[in-house]
């Protein structure tokens, strides 16, 4: 996902990057940082606490990790999440000041592919939220419509992506991404 907002972006500020002498780390990209670390890192930080098992969509068991080791793979999720928006602005960047934006649009469409894909093929593990045993229906799992995880996620998505469309939308036309 952090990579699919990295490429989205860059297209919405195709013109000023253009423009734009600086190969790496446009202002614009500030706009993504922004929400990642408001919205997509404050909340996956939460499911991997709170809901492991759920957040790691039950391919292994959290409580078979030593706490060192949780700690390990929750800066790596938290690193990953950035680096996956930086990687992806930046390729989209790139591809956009050599005139390849249908490259971009291509790259964005198979990443968005891939991801509904995923989570097509993962709906079990995406659907039901519970402890580690078996991380498909049973007697410990509840729909996530119906639990209160939905309600985070739905909510944090609403003003997560309202908030990120209103400063995308604010900033465009300024030719260095920032107020002035």
């Amino acid at each position: 996902m952090s990579f699919i907002i990295g490429n989205f972006i860059a297209l919405w500020f195709r013109e000023e990057l253009r423009r734009e002498q600086r190969k790496f780390f446009h202002p614009c990209l500030g706009a993504g940082l922004v929400f990642e670390c408001f919205f997509y890192v404050p909340l996956g930080i939460y499911l991997y606490y709170f809901h492991p098992a759920w957040s790691w969509m039950y391919f292994f068991d959290p409580n078979s990790l030593t706490s060192l080791e949780l700690a390990v793979l929750g800066v790596a999720m938290v690193s990953c999440y950035l680096l996956s928006l930086v990687i992806g602005f930046q390729l989209a960047q790139f591809l956009i000041r050599k005139k390849q934006d249908r490259a971009v649009m291509i790259i964005l469409a198979v990443a968005l592919i891939g991801l509904g894909l995923f989570c097509l093929f993962t709906r079990d593990r995406l659907l039901w939220v519970g402890d580690f045993p078996g991380g498909s229906k049973g007697s410990n799992m509840v729909l996530l419509l119906k639990h209160r995880l939905s309600w985070i996620n739905s909510i944090m998505a609403i003003l997560g992506f309202g908030s990120l469309a209103l400063l995308l939308r604010k900033l465009k036309g300024i030719s260095d991404c920032s107020p002035r």
